[in-house]
């Protein structure tokens, strides 16, 4: 829970020096929460301004010129600074500063307003004392109480005090303290601390002590319990250490239920604007009786940014885990549950016009333990020319260079096999725009690789260096685009116009008989070892559908609203192939259909499909639909799909989001889910129903997922655990009682 005495400080702090003319802004969140750490400074605090001219109007004024006390009657009216109090009956001495306001006391400004029985102030010093006060805080707040006095510029003492977000005589909830003595970036000693809801009392505490920080402060976060079919009770909780201005720290337990405990640690910094990092740590010592032996298991995920001498940038990341996935069984993201491998990398990057240089060691490694593989490259280097004109010519070239130490494993114990190559790679790249008409353009481009390899990667024998020399070539013809601009009559959307674009490319790598022999010993790793024979012509045609929204007397803005593309590619080499029989020969692609559309704001429809007309099925299918009614109902859907060929077995998962909202009940209800349409069941699935009036809220969540645990031996299984959650909130406090879970999806509008 974000404590109320900090918040009730800085409130404090902000009533009484609006009233005794101080100028110091409180903040109105200073509660102990992790926030990014702050850049350190050696600023010191501005000086303290100086006392503003006092002006007092009232319907009858008496001024004494030797003691320099004014007494005013009837609509006083005090003005110093920006600040304007109104009262009955008003005393004041421009001498001394002091002053007093009986009856009716008020102040109001655009964030404030404040009022009082009485108002003794200082208008020099800024101190002052409220006796029987009310106040609301930037609309939100609503504090009141007996007595409040500002003893110095941070130091308040308050008698009988109580806040709450609620309007009304009878809030829903509020807190309060018989006695409060806070020193802002000290210590808050509270007596008697009561927390009412419904106006009964929930929970009392006869004496607390607590740092009263208007910054970062350190301190307990909110309890997250939880309730799992698996595991148990669960509940985690959060230490927050704000060591200093550009470094604080997170530390967690969380009890697992049957599982143990599992401790954490988040730790951030920012040692200048450029250089900064976070690490995160988990460690889990296994105890589940379900389980032939415990286990530890543990994660590290490090990032380093920093820029070093010379302009160069230098970013770590580090990131691992101990063979016992604690992510993929324990994690509560699905992203993290879903990851397939850890990626750890360092990197110093050099950039400077249009080339850059980049210095890299990487090392990554499956999660998965049925198939184990680890890819290293300690170290790569590379340089990139990005595209540039060659010198005054119509020409334009860029360059892709690298050297690459590989050191890869695949499979476990007795069945591990390594390869290990070293690699240098150079291929440039000649482009030649040709302009013909404004609606019709074409390109070519001509390209060369060299690759040095220092092992082959099949059977020949090791340690036997080659060069693999090829190059392609391409050529593109975009248009004739053809358009109509159509008159929609709307004020908003006046004039549409349908764009109509043709393109036609080429694409050219030669078949085997340039340096065959070479080729055939490279083991594909990446992208750079990819060689295989090309000759293909790939025609594709779009369907752009523009409008023109006016945003202003003399502002016009062109938006897409929607998109419709057609392409297929013919393979030459397969058209020209004699190894098999005609009948057998499929040159064309299968036809790509892409279409995207949001041609309202509530709606939005992404589809991208793929037809294989040699088997006339569609094998392919992307779908992304978001819908949107008012801001009551939302719904999102996703799915994709996959045909697994005529011995393989289709794959299709579909994730949806559905949201409701019913204002007039302040309920809102949403359920995201994620299924398997191959397997016929659900894999994750989340239901939460939150309620929330204007000061305070209540939700619960309930999971169903599957997950993956793996035993001692390596054995796993798969297993279906339900969560449940629950949520309590004050608005204006924050999250008294757990914490609001992610849904598995989004909406898309």
């Amino acid at each position: 829970m974000k404590p109320f005495f900090l918040r009730l400080a800085a409130i404090l702090a902000f009533i009484v020096s609006a009233f005794a003319g101080g100028v110091a802004q409180a903040q109105t969140d200073p509660s102990p929460q992790p926030q990014p750490a702050a850049i350190k400074s050696d600023k010191k605090d501005p000086p303290s301004p100086q006392p503003q001219p006092v002006t007092i109007t009232a319907d009858k004024i008496g001024h004494d010129a030797k003691s320099g006390q004014a007494n005013a009657q009837g609509n006083v009216r005090i003005v110093y600074g920006k600040r304007t109090v109104t009262g009955d009956k008003a005393v004041y001495n421009q001498n001394t500063g002091d002053g007093r306001m009986d009856g009716n006391a008020k102040l109001t400004d655009p964030k404030t307003s404040i009022s009082a029985d009485i108002a003794e102030f200082n208008s020099i010093t800024t101190l002052g004392t409220l006796y029987r006060f009310y106040a609301e805080f930037e609309k939100q707040y609503f504090i009141r109480g007996s007595r409040i006095e500002r003893l110095s510029e941070a130091h308040y003492k308050a008698e009988d005090c109580f806040l709450t977000t609620c309007a009304g005589q009878d809030p829903d909830w509020e807190f309060s303290a018989g006695d409060a003595d806070v020193t802002i970036e000290g210590y808050a000693f509270l007596k008697s601390v009561v927390f009412r809801a419904g106006g009964r009392p929930v929970f009392y505490l006869p004496y607390m002590i607590a740092p009263a920080k208007t910054k970062r402060a350190t301190g307990f976060l909110i309890p997250s319990p939880s309730y799992s079919s698996e595991l148990g009770f669960q509940i985690q909780n959060q230490f927050f250490w704000a060591i200093a201005e550009n470094h604080d720290a997170t530390f967690s337990h969380h009890y697992l239920g049957k599982a143990g405990n599992k401790l954490g640690l988040e730790y951030r910094y920012i040692l200048s604007p450029s250089t900064l990092g976070t690490l995160n740590a988990e460690y889990l010592m296994e105890t589940d009786p379900d389980k032939s032996a415990d286990r530890n298991l543990w994660r590290v995920l490090y990032d380093h940014r920093q820029t070093l001498p010379g302009d160069v940038n230098a970013v770590a990341h580090i990131n691992k885990e101990s063979e016992g996935n604690v992510s993929r069984e324990y994690a509560s993201s699905i992203t993290y549950r879903a990851r397939l491998y850890t990626d750890s990398y360092i990197t110093f990057t050099k950039n400077w016009g249009t080339r850059s240089l980049l210095l890299m060691a990487r090392d990554q490694a499956s999660l998965d333990p049925d198939d184990a593989q680890a890819t290293r490259k300690v170290p790569e280097i590379k340089f990139t020319n990005q595209k540039e004109r060659l010198w005054s010519s119509p020409f334009y070239a860029s360059l892709e260079s690298s050297y690459t130490s590989f050191r890869t494993e695949t499979g476990i114990d007795a069945g591990k096999t390594s390869y290990d190559v070293d690699r240098a790679d150079f291929s440039p790249v000649v482009m030649l725009p040709i302009p013909i008409t404004p609606y019709l353009s074409a390109s070519a481009f001509a390209g060369y690789r060299a690759t040095w390899y220092s092992t082959p990667g099949t059977s020949q024998a090791v340690g036997e260096s080659f060069t693999r020399n090829l190059y392609n070539l391409g050529a593109s013809l975009t248009g004739p685009k053809i358009f109509r601009i159509f008159d929609t009559g709307s004020e908003e959307t006046p004039q549409m116009k349908h764009l109509i674009t043709p393109k036609l490319s080429w694409n050219y790598t030669p078949g085997m008989e340039v340096d065959g022999e070479n080729r055939a010993k490279v083991k594909v790793l990446d992208e750079v070892d990819s060689a295989d024979p090309v000759n293909a012509v790939t025609f594709q045609i779009s369907n752009d559908l523009l409008g023109k929204t006016i945003l202003g007397p003399d502002s016009r803005q062109t938006v897409s609203l929607a998109r419709l593309t057609f392409s297929e590619s013919y393979d030459l080499n397969e058209a020209n192939r004699t190894d098999i029989p005609d009948g057998d020969k499929r040159p064309f692609s299968s036809t790509e259909v892409d279409f995207t559309t949001n041609p309202v704001k509530w709606l939005m429809l992404n589809y991208r499909t793929t037809y294989n007309f040699y088997d006339n099925m569609w094998d392919s299918s992307t779908l992304g639909l978001g819908a949107r009614y008012a801001d009551i109902l939302n719904v999102a859907l996703d799915r994709v799909y996959q045909w697994g060929g005529k011995a393989g077995e289709d794959s299709a998962w579909d994730t949806g989001y559905v949201e409701v909202k019913l204002p007039w009940w302040r309920m809102t209800a949403d359920y995201s889910v994620i299924y398997n349409e191959t397997a016929k069941e659900t894999t994750n699935s989340m239901a939460r129903l939150r309620y929330r009036k204007e000061c305070w809220g209540v939700g619960v969540s309930h999971e169903q997922r599957r997950i993956t645990r793996t035993d001692q031996d390596g054995s796993s299984r798969q297993l279906d655990e339900s969560r449940t959650m629950f949520t309590v909130t004050l608005v204006g406090v924050g999250d008294v009682l757990g914490g609001d879970e992610p849904s598995l999806a989004r909406p898309k509008l």
